[in-house]
């Protein structure tokens, strides 16, 4: 996906969120003890610090920062490269105390990160990331990649995969690492331990990359944390910590078994040489936060922590109320699924005294929000009985609100925790709308009430009666690509006057489909080998022949529960037949409408602009630019030497292979709009249909010739009342340029759909330069979507990191 498509999906989340007083926000208290924090006017109690052990308070960090603020001042402004002040050389021995190893202090997790990568990861080195390893951690590896590493990206929740794969390029690489973390910062899971040993034994060369921010300093000897505790050191080890949350100071510190690394990484790491120092205040509260590690103080602190954490879950969990990973971590983790659902509830628990974090999409997948809750010795054990109290009378009424049963919600969170920590829950599934909106399901547009569809969108798109009737013929297989499932979906106001109408297409798709062409001409290449490489079954409103806005509504009666009751039975079907997303296309810009989709948990996504030519009148041209009917002029002269008829059925039939090979090539050449192959059975039901037609161009050589003349382009167009929509074609690129055949095609489609009636000509998405020059305009469409988990989004993106950046190299 885009770059520009992904700040898009995450802007309206994180908007809604900010206006919601849940994101963005500033604590208006003029001091804080760390129990409670100020929002909108409001004390709350703090459920949301990362300061796990609450040495943020500890009188002694507040002593060493003054202190060291007082003989330094508040920056000692040098590059490191040149010189530091003492205290960094003396942190660097405490961390080394602390946990049993040479420590380098950075900056932060995210700098020391791109230090450590800078050395870790040359040209001639591999990466393989967990795909949901923090963000700072991909980060560095995309700046890696620039150097000439190379990097990949394996399934969190498939993570034994990568032991193939890091068997695999371990025989081509010097070293290859794998990235992970050592508790998840969203779902508060633990490393799978075992499943790293194993990797270490895959090959010599594979070393870990472990980012344990989360978990320094609330478990483990000298609070060394949960994973060091549990995996204990290797030579082929590097852990990445952060100084700013347990220790509450500021900082990071890379720690590895080998001398001669960490120098490397200080004297080479470009973000150690050539940015700033931590100021003295950070350093003297570090610096006393690793004393108190060290000392007889810290064990007592942990287990007040885990009482709390222990508290929090046993409590909740006696009631009913989920806890993604019941371990001994201080993130508490509370699905709820729709990001709607955590917005509903979290503005709840403001209401009641109590402040929660979100975690929503892109921290998580886009069904896969919750209640991020985090606990510090600063919380009372009564604050946290008032939190299950409030848990206990919020959680089940805000599910039910939002028509979402428990063991629903269980059920597609029940493989993101990996090892033994993975949640144990009901395979059953029931999601149960809102509110009683009648609803109705049929399999075959034979089964609808006659006229039904025509009358309300059957003018849409080509989506008549007509023509879904010959794709539910056509699409049955055998080839997984081919076989479409159709489902119609009526509510409210049924059986004769419904609120909400669409057809859904439960149809295999590449993930590709809307990435740049240079990333799916990569992917093509890697499905010589594997033709079904990223790609996902999933049910999308239309279908693979089809444009334009599918969902039909009735504003006049009670629209907006109709239409929640139809997302709720296709998010039923989307579980109940495993499939991998849900696509709503081609929706123009509706606030109303908006706001409802993304309270079911679909985000927006801008789809390629539409093209459109408005035929009414005496001529196309009229009302275009002097340059624009010149230029179709033009076109249409060429398009006069060319020969354009509509193919009957026999003759359709005759030229069925070569159709299929004009098509292929247009597929092939141009990858903007990355789909699969129609099946060559198509054209013949083209031909039949009443409301398609295949129109094809032909070239005579020599007009004495008796020959017939070569077909060198054709296109396949449905036609429904006002309006004229070609879907497919196919070009002899022998003759494009030569003889204009694309632009003669196009001229083609007006005049065709101006005789037949249309008012509207659809031209399809891509070639827009083209299409401009016989007078299209543009039209904006978007598409909502969900997917199950972001993973091959994580994989695209990191493709098409490292095709632009050999592009540039």
């Amino acid at each position: 996906m885009a770059s520009s498509k992904m700040l898009e999906m995450i802007s309206s989340l994180h908007q809604e969120a900010r206006v919601r007083g849940l994101f963005f926000q500033s604590s208006d208290l003029s001091s804080s003890d760390g129990r409670t924090i100020g929002i909108g006017g409001k004390e709350l109690l703090w459920f949301g610090s990362c300061s796990y052990l609450g040495l943020d308070r500890e009188p002694s960090l507040i002593e060493a920062a003054v202190d060291a603020t007082r003989r330094f001042g508040t920056q000692f402004a040098s590059s490191r490269g040149y010189v530091s002040v003492g205290l960094h050389a003396e942190l660097e021995a405490q961390l080394g105390r602390m946990f049993d190893a040479h420590a380098l202090l950075g900056q932060t997790t995210t700098l020391a990160h791109q230090a450590a990568f800078d050395v870790l990861a040359t040209e001639r080195d591999a990466v393989v990331l967990d795909h949901q390893v923090h963000i700072s951690v991909q980060n560095a590896a995309t700046l890696a990649q620039a150097q000439g590493a190379h990097v990949e990206t394996v399934h969190h929740e498939h993570l034994e995969r990568a032991l193939d794969r890091l068997q695999a390029l371990s025989t081509k690489h010097d070293r290859v690492w794998f990235a992970t973390d050592g508790v998840t910062s969203m779902y508060g899971d633990v490393a799978p331990i075992d499943l790293l040993h194993q990797m270490l034994d895959v090959a010599p060369n594979v070393h870990l990359y472990v980012d344990d921010a989360h978990g320094t300093g609330w478990a483990g000897k000298h609070g060394r944390g949960l994973f060091l505790e549990q995996h204990g050191w290797s030579d082929r080890l590097v852990v990445a910590t952060s100084l700013a949350k347990v220790p509450a100071a500021g900082g990071a510190a890379i720690l590895t078994q080998d001398a001669a690394l960490k120098e490397q990484i200080r004297t080479c790491g470009g973000t150690m040489v050539f940015s700033g120092p931590l100021q003295p205040p950070l350093l003297g509260a570090a610096l006393a936060a690793t004393d108190f590690f060290l000392s007889d103080a810290l064990p007592p602190r942990q287990k007040a922590l885990f009482d709390r954490i222990r508290r929090l879950k046993r409590g909740l969990l006696e009631r009913g109320i989920p806890v993604l990973a019941n371990n001994d971590a201080p993130v508490v983790f509370v699905p709820t699924g729709l990001p709607s659902v955590s917005f509903d509830l979290a503005e709840r628990l403001v209401q009641a005294g109590f402040y929660v974090n979100i975690a929503m999409f892109p921290a998580v997948p886009m069904r896969r929000s919750g209640l991020r809750i985090t606990l510090t010795p600063h919380l009372h054990p009564a604050d946290i009985d008032g939190l299950i109290a409030a848990l206990e009378r919020l959680y089940a009424p805000a599910l039910a609100r939002a028509g979402v049963e428990l063991s629903a919600l269980l059920q597609d969170f029940s493989r993101v925790v990996v090892g033994a920590e993975r949640a144990r829950t009901s395979p059953t599934l029931r999601i149960a709308p809102a509110k009683e909106v009648p609803l109705a399901t049929w399999d075959s547009i034979h089964q609808l009430p006659p006229g039904l569809w025509d009358e309300r969108l059957g003018s849409v798109g080509c989506i008549s009666a007509d023509s879904l009737a010959m794709q539910e013929a056509v699409f049955q297989g055998p080839e997984p690509e081919h076989d479409w499932g159709f489902w119609y979906v009526a509510a409210g106001g049924i059986p004769s006057a419904p609120h909400a109408l669409t057809v859904f297409t439960e149809q295999l798709i590449k993930d590709d489909m809307l990435a740049s062409g240079v990333v799916s001409r990569e992917v093509e290449a890697q499905r010589e080998n594997d033709p079904y490489r990223l790609t996902s079954r999933v049910l999308m409103t239309g279908g693979g022949l089809s444009e334009g806005n599918h969902l039909y509504l009735d504003r006049s009666g009670d629209w907006q529960d109709a239409l929640r009751t139809l997302l709720r039975a296709a998010m039923q079907r989307y579980e109940d037949r495993a499939l991998d997303g849900i696509v709503l296309r081609d929706l123009p810009d509706d606030p109303q409408v908006e706001q409802i989709l993304l309270g079911e948990g679909l985000v927006k996504m801008r789809m390629p602009e539409r093209y459109l030519v408005n035929t009414k009148g005496e001529s196309f041209l009229k009302g275009h630019s002097t340059r624009t009917r010149k230029h179709m002029r033009e076109s249409l002269s060429a398009a006069a030497a060319l020969e354009r008829r509509v193919l009957t059925t026999h003759e359709v039939r005759a030229h069925s292979d070569h159709l299929h090979a004009l098509h292929a090539a247009v597929v092939q050449r141009s990858r903007a709009l990355n789909m699969f192959l129609l099946p060559k059975r198509l054209w013949e039901a083209l031909s039949q249909s009443e409301s398609w037609e295949i129109v094809g161009l032909f070239h005579r050589k020599d007009p004495t010739d008796d020959a017939a003349p070569a077909l060198v382009g054709w296109y396949g167009a449905h036609q429904h009342q006002e309006s004229y929509m070609p879907l497919m074609c196919g070009l002899d690129y022998d003759y494009v340029y030569s003889h204009r055949v694309y632009r003669s095609l196009l001229l083609t489609i007006l005049q065709r759909g101006q005789s037949l009636g249309a008012t509207t000509v659809h031209l399809g998405m891509t070639a827009g330069q083209e299409k401009q020059r016989v007078g299209a305009t543009s039209e904006p469409a978007s598409a909502w979507m969900m997917k199950r988990d972001t993973y091959s989004s994580a994989v695209l993106q990191n493709l098409e990191t490292r095709l632009r950046l050999a592009n540039h190299g």
